[in-house]
């Protein structure tokens, strides 16, 4: 039997109601993507891993928003991951507490078949969860987001014309990272100028559409991640590995199911 098949079917008689499928919709979405995917899910990967951390330039820029829409468009895709909170917003627990979702051995928290684990501290130790994708939310400390060595760093901006400044000096700062590197211009209204720093990398650049709920896709949002992906991992693996690299065979992987890859989002 196919193992991602294998896989849907032991999350639909999971012991714990919030590990399975949380409707008859769910589950049929997930079987959708799995038939639309082919061969490309089924010779992935698994032994590879990838950490890309996001960090925003001020409190409020939506990092945290961005991150769930990422975890949750590679898991739809094929690529389970876990989200971790890097700072103390409060997110996490504020999450769990909303679906009632129950801690398991490790800490980690369900919704909706999104993984999380909320932030506990330095004092709290818990067994290290099996999951070798991870998207790292640090809040607004873009220096612990490079500081963690991750893949790439994935820099959310305000893009409101009060935050210009913000913005401008947050996205310098990473670019002197040495990092592969997204940025991510949020909030952003119509007739409002973006000041990128000498350098950077335009393509790298997008504007992030309005999505009130990160847990629901629509085809607009598919674009946007997966020209984000495209941009920072695609960059990565040819830089760090002499060639496509595992997050480029990730994208490789995801464009081939999405019509349109080549538009930018935000562009134009």
């Amino acid at each position: 039997m196919d193992a991602d098949l294998a896989a849907v079917m032991k999350g639909c008689i999971k012991k714990e109601k919030e590990e399975r499928f949380s409707s008859a919709q769910e589950l049929g979405t997930r079987l959708g993507q799995l038939k639309n995917m082919g061969t490309a899910a089924k010779d992935r990967l698994q032994s590879s891993s990838l950490t890309i951390a996001l960090a925003g330039s001020k409190s409020g820029a939506g990092t945290t928003h961005i991150g769930i829409g990422l975890s949750v468009y590679l898991r739809n895709h094929g690529y389970p991951n876990l989200f971790e909170e890097k700072n103390d917003s409060g997110m996490g627990s504020g999450l769990g507490d909303y679906a009632a979702a129950k801690r398991d051995q490790f800490g980690l928290l369900r919704y909706q078949g999104f993984i999380w684990r909320p932030f506990y501290g330095p004092g709290v130790k818990l067994k290290e969860p099996p999951y070798k994708n991870r998207i790292l939310d640090y809040g607004k400390n873009v220096e612990g987001a490079l500081m963690g060595s991750p893949d790439a760093v994935i820099l959310v901006c305000d893009g409101s014309s009060w935050s210009r400044n913000s913005a401008f000096f947050s996205a310098e700062y990473v670019m002197k990272g040495h990092i592969s590197y997204g940025i991510v211009y949020n909030h952003v209204t119509r007739g409002t100028g973006i000041r990128l720093p000498e350098g950077a990398v335009p393509s790298r650049c997008l504007k992030a559409p309005y999505y009130p709920d990160p847990f629901e896709m629509n085809a607009e949002t598919e674009d946007f991640y997966n020209t984000l992906l495209k941009e920072v991992l695609e960059i990565k693996g040819r830089k760090k590995r002499g060639g496509i690299g595992f997050g480029g065979r990730i994208w490789e992987r995801i464009s081939r199911m999405i019509p349109g890859k080549g538009h930018i989002p935000g562009k134009g």
